[in-house]
């Protein structure tokens, strides 16, 4: 579910963002079939045209929320986009 967007979204943007919560719940899950599980805290992903930034914020252990960010690649740096979504990311739970 798409709670806000900004500018004008992609018209398949909600089912992009289904399909990443489906990726974040896999990579989370190999994590815990681990015998020292790690947190997953985000994942990134690169098209040729779209950057997506997509960040797992908690309030608890049993519920949260995915934090997800589509960018033009041409017109974005992954690294600061990075950076700023996780500095950013604090106030959507606030």
């Amino acid at each position: 579910m798409i709670v806000r967007s900004v500018g004008k979204p992609e018209p398949n943007l909600a089912a992009t963002a289904a399909c990443v919560a489906d990726e974040a719940r896999a990579a989370r899950d190999a994590l815990w079939a681990r015998q020292r599980p790690d947190d997953l805290v985000e994942i990134t992903t690169v098209t040729g045209s779209r950057l997506h930034v997509s960040r797992i914020l908690r309030r608890s252990p049993s519920e949260g929320l995915l934090l997800f960010v589509d960018l033009e690649r041409g017109k974005s740096n992954l690294g600061l986009a990075a950076l700023r979504v996780s500095q950013l990311a604090p106030a959507v739970l606030a």
